[in-house]
């Protein structure tokens, strides 16, 4: 894969993002982040992204469904679990009205 300087570059994670419109929110369908390239912050990144989208077209909240073994992530990044879908599986929510955009550093824009 080229960048856009026409260097070689590599894919090490992705996020997918399903939008309702009607109902004003985005759904995290996937996060990934290549096993080399995890803790170093690129899962966070990813999902601020989203949100950022997901807020810049007028969605008030971002949800996913989480395994209980991701909670303490989801929970850093401000989401609370709303349902909770069988032992080890939650729907989580993130309320994007209160919150100022983030940037990329993961300061909040002021």
């Amino acid at each position: 894969m080229l960048n856009d300087d026409g260097m070689e570059s590599e894919l090490v994670g992705y996020i997918m993002l399903e939008l309702n419109k009607r109902e004003s929110y985005s759904f995290i369908q996937g996060l990934f982040v290549e096993e080399r390239y995890r803790h170093r912050g690129i899962a966070k990144r990813l999902v601020n992204e989203a949100e950022n989208y997901s807020r810049s077209i007028g969605c008030k909240a971002v949800e996913a469904e989480m395994r209980d073994y991701l909670f303490g992530f989801y929970s850093d990044l401000g989401f609370s679990i709303y349902k909770k879908k069988n032992d080890s599986t939650y729907l989580i929510s993130k309320n994007l009205e209160r919150n100022k955009e983030i940037k990329e550093d993961g300061d909040l824009e002021r």
